[in-house]
């Protein structure tokens, strides 16, 4: 009864609530965003299931502990990165707040798991030098000049793929030079 003062619905199903969390986003959130939401939500699902969570599991079943034990298995997979793991992190942040919002829980579970340290070493990056770039240049006129234009939007213009990707050809005008981005399709 304490338990349900502070949670109305701590004891309602896990997996229902997981489902009921990806419906709702599925009004608000982008796209891409919640392409990411339902990939944590499946692979959280999976785990779950191997740990002896099912389709009966309450949702005040995820504590500190289960919490730890999710992220220790992420850390061990030599595959994902320290910025990969606190992706995850952040995501069931966001999720269980959620789950404390509608009642679901009385205290998120996932603020107690520290964060990763950012890598140790930075990224080695070079420029191009002329005859690298000359001879980038030609490979691509030559095999793929549909990748080269939209490199050089990119690159050139400071045009993001995804408006690119939503451009007309009547947003091109060649003799002004100028690529005109509409407000529906710009980020900023």
């Amino acid at each position: 009864p304490l338990i349900e003062a502070k949670a109305p619905r701590a004891y309602g199903r896990l997996f229902e609530a997981l489902d009921s969390f990806i419906t709702i986003k599925t009004k608000e959130a982008e796209e891409n965003t919640l392409r990411s939401y339902r990939s944590f939500v499946k692979i959280f699902k999976s785990w779950l299931s191997g740990h002896n969570f099912n389709n009966e599991s309450y949702c005040t079943a995820i504590t500190k502990e289960t919490a730890l034990a999710f992220f220790d298995d992420i850390d061990n997979n030599e595959k994902l990165s320290a910025k990969t793991y606190n992706n995850y992190l952040t995501f069931f942040r966001i999720l269980f707040n959620w789950m404390v919002g509608k009642g679901y829980c009385t205290g998120n579970p996932f603020n107690e798991v520290p964060k990763k340290a950012k890598r140790l070493t930075k990224k080695v990056r070079r420029v191009l030098t002329d005859e690298e770039l000359a001879r980038l240049f030609k490979f691509l006129r030559e095999n793929n000049p549909e990748y080269l234009a939209a490199a050089v939007l990119c690159y050139c213009c400071f045009i993001r793929p995804k408006e690119i990707c939503m451009l007309k050809c009547r947003d091109i005008d060649v003799e002004k030079q100028v690529v005109h981005i509409g407000a529906s399709v710009a980020k900023n």
